[in-house]
């Protein structure tokens, strides 16, 4: 009987059992795909297979896809936070600046040009994934 996984289960198919030792974070993706194609090309050649086993790797799949995806909602969290605080510095940065530097002199300043990339990089990530109906 398979069982279903949620975020915060792990599996993994070693040796023919399932293995619950590891968390999910720590999935071995390029194993579990070796994994899945054989078993696909078993079942493919008609070669009798352990009773389950297919069904504990598609578990340990949609664990390690659940695993992953938690990740790359808390790295875009992450990311967005990162962009809002270099617009936060770059504006506190030009107050402080403003008094002695013109605009052009400012938005020149290697440092201020390096966070104004990095806003500009991250806004265009986060357009990129929207348009591809990510976070």
């Amino acid at each position: 009987m398979s069982k279903a996984l949620s975020a915060g289960d792990s599996t993994s198919l070693v040796g023919g059992t399932l293995n619950t030792s590891h968390s999910p974070t720590e999935i071995d993706i390029a194993a579990l795909v070796a994994d899945l194609t054989t078993k696909s090309a078993m079942i493919n050649m008609g070669e009798k297979i352990a009773w389950g086993s297919e069904t504990a790797l598609m578990d340990q799949a949609a664990a390690a896809l659940i695993a992953q995806d938690a990740e790359l909602r808390r790295l875009r969290e992450a990311l967005a936070e990162a962009k809002e605080t270099l617009v936060e510095v770059k504006r506190e940065m030009w107050r402080n600046a403003s008094g002695h530097w013109t605009l052009s002199d400012f938005l020149n300043w290697a440092i201020v040009q390096r966070i104004t990339a990095a806003i500009s990089a991250a806004r265009a990530d986060a357009t990129e994934a929207a348009a591809k109906g990510g976070a």
